[in-house]
């Protein structure tokens, strides 16, 4: 088990991942950013659910999606056989519009979390 941890560190986490979670929306979506948000998410997800006792947010933190990124790599030989490129590309865009929901999401349900946490 972690050591207990204070409100104002639970606030400080709340308000990084938040920031963090704009960053990666405004700048360009790189799998390193992505991945960096995703595991700093889950393991905030994981302290609030060990350290954090109100149902509400429990139920909230339940919520928040968990999501690695990792973009399928496309060789050069497959852009001759354009399909194959096409719908690795395809597939690529799709997956990136996920995360990117998914950190939208995170970042929504965190802001309740902290307005929650903040009116206890």
């Amino acid at each position: 088990m972690r050591p207990a941890i204070t409100i104002e560190t639970f606030l400080g986490k709340l308000d990084t991942i938040q920031f963090q979670a704009n960053q990666v929306l405004k700048g360009r979506t790189l799998p390193e950013a992505l991945n960096a948000y995703s595991r700093y998410s889950k393991n905030l997800k994981e302290s609030i659910l060990e350290h954090i006792k109100d149902e509400e947010i429990i139920k909230l933190a339940h919520e928040i999606p968990e999501f690695t990124y990792a973009p399928t790599e496309i060789k050069t030989w497959e852009y001759v056989v354009f399909p194959v490129a096409f719908v690795k590309s395809l597939k690529n865009k799709n997956h990136l519009k996920s995360c990117i929901s998914n950190i939208i999401d995170g970042r929504n349900k965190y802001s309740k979390i902290e307005f929650m946490i903040k009116g206890e």
